[in-house]
């Protein structure tokens, strides 16, 4: 009688506590999912804010083609100097020879660093973009109390455009976003190099060779999220997303203390 008694206690409190504890186990798993499609869609909106940008920049360098087939230095000057004048973002326009060289360009003279001739012909960008001829985005650098970040463009006739851009342009558009109040957005080029910091903490840090989940991400290139340990040491929960116009990363990330 005394077991049986037993029993019974022990199943009415047994019974609601496993219940209890089944319940907090599926609710635990269904906030996961939550804070993971929350980080997804911030760096989905984030990507596609970017990449609309590119898309404008890059019809904003709709005269490339009368660049390419002028001639004359003083109509090349021209065409370069009403490309800066229509495009605050930009800091210097200019031609480049088909090796690299300034054939002429266009800049804001308060930039002393821009004064001497262009060149490219040992710029890792540039070396980068030769062989196939094609666009591409360098890593954003600070000059003079600013930061830029370059763009090369091929010509049709073998020359190329070189682009220099304020990175406050962009960074408008990626760090007006809130994660928490701990989280932060980065955005690291192919290079390991965080070109931008929400936070302002980390920027032109390198996360190469120490950071194993950064080696992941340039192997598998897929969007991600999930749970990470970040570059130190805390343990976070986040997403990724590459966007192929620039070669750069958008991380959202945020410490699992905080997010859960």
């Amino acid at each position: 009688m005394r077991n049986r008694w037993f029993l019974i206690i022990l199943s009415i409190v047994v019974i609601p506590v496993t219940m209890t504890c089944v319940k907090i186990v599926q609710y635990a798993q269904e906030s996961k999912v939550q804070i993971f499609d929350l980080h997804r869609h911030i760096v989905n909106a984030l990507s596609l804010n970017t990449t609309t940008y590119f898309q404008q920049l890059n019809m904003r360098l709709a005269f490339a083609p009368l660049l390419a087939r002028t001639r004359q230095w003083g109509e090349q000057v021209s065409i370069l100097n009403n490309a800066l004048l229509t495009n605050n973002e930009f800091a210097c326009v200019a031609l480049l020879s088909s090796d690299g060289k300034e054939l002429a360009k266009a800049f804001d003279s308060k930039l002393r660093y821009l004064t001497p001739s262009l060149d490219f012909s040992r710029n890792p960008l540039f070396l980068k973009v030769i062989p196939d001829r094609h666009a591409d985005t360098g890593a954003v650098y600070q000059k003079e109390g600013g930061s830029y970040f370059d763009i090369i463009y091929p010509l049709e006739n073998g020359e190329w455009m070189y682009v220099a851009v304020r990175w406050d342009s962009l960074k408008k558009v990626l760090f007006d976003q809130q994660v928490g109040k701990l989280g932060y957005i980065w955005l690291i080029d192919e290079a390991g190099v965080i070109a931008g910091d929400s936070h302002d903490d980390h920027t032109g840090a390198s996360v190469l060779p120490a950071w194993d989940f950064f080696k992941e991400r340039l192997v598998n290139r897929e969007s991600w999220m999930g749970e990470f340990r970040g570059l130190d040491g805390v343990s976070c929960v986040g997403a990724g997303q590459w966007i192929p116009s620039a070669g750069w990363l958008v991380l959202s990330a945020q410490p699992q203390s905080e997010a859960y």
